[in-house]
C-alpha cells in the first residue's frame, strides 16, 4: 500500500510540474524582399556626447520581380539623406522601419548600392556607451557593441534578422587618443 501511496504522489507531482513548464516560443522566420550581399558601415563615435554619426552602403539584390520599395530597420535613427547611385531617394521612417521609394521597379537581377547617411545619440540597444559612475569615477569612457541577433539596426539601417547573412566592413572614426579595435582583417 506504502508503494502504491508513493507512486500516486510521484506521479501527482511529475504530472504538476510538466504542467508549469513553459510551453516553446514559436518563432517564424522574417519575410525577406531583398537579400543584402554587402554592408559598408562608416561611423564617427563622440564618447562624450554618446553619439554616432554614420554612412552606411547596403548592396542588395531584389528577391520579388517588382521591388520598388526597400525596408530597411532603422531604431530612432536620424536620416539625413539616402541615395541610389548618387540620385536622392524619398524615403520616410515609422517606428522602427525606414521606407526608402525607389525611382523604378527594380526585378531579379539587378544589383542595388544604397546608400544612407544618418545620425543617433545613446541608443538603447546594439551600440553601448560606459561612461565613469559613483561606483568608478575614473573610468574611461569607451564604446562597444553587440548587435545579435537583431540589435544592430539602432545604431546602423540594416535588414537586422538573422535569416540573411552578407559580408562586412566597419570603418570607425575615433577622437585622437582613442582606439577603435574589431575583429576580421585589417
Amino acid at each position: 500500500m506504502k508503494q502504491f501511496f508513493l507512486v500516486l504522489v510521484l506521479c501527482s507531482l511529475s504530472s504538476l510540474c510538466a504542467q508549469e513548464l513553459p510551453q516553446p516560443v514559436e518563432h517564424t522566420a522574417r519575410e525577406r524582399s531583398f537579400h543584402v550581399l554587402h554592408y559598408r558601415v562608416a561611423v564617427t563615435i563622440d564618447l562624450a556626447s554618446k553619439s554616432c554619426v554614420g554612412e552606411t552602403d547596403i548592396k542588395l539584390m531584389p528577391l520579388r520581380p517588382v521591388f520598388d520599395e526597400v525596408k530597411l530597420d532603422a531604431a530612432n535613427l536620424q536620416i539625413k539623406r539616402v541615395t541610389l547611385d548618387q540620385k536622392e531617394l524619398e524615403y520616410h521612417a515609422v517606428d522602427e522601419t525606414l521606407f526608402v521609394k525607389l525611382e523604378r521597379a527594380y526585378g531579379l537581377r539587378d544589383t542595388l548600392d544604397l546608400h544612407v547617411a544618418y545620425s543617433t545619440i545613446a541608443p538603447k540597444k546594439g551600440l553601448y556607451f560606459v561612461t565613469p559612475d559613483s561606483g568608478y569615477p575614473n573610468k574611461e569612457l569607451e564604446a562597444w557593441t553587440q548587435g545579435e541577433p537583431d540589435e544592430n539596426h539602432f545604431w546602423f539601417p540594416c535588414y537586422d534578422f538573422p535569416n540573411d547573412k552578407a559580408t562586412s566592413e566597419m570603418i570607425a572614426t575615433v577622437h585622437e587618443g582613442n582606439v577603435a579595435i574589431s575583429n576580421g582583417a585589417l
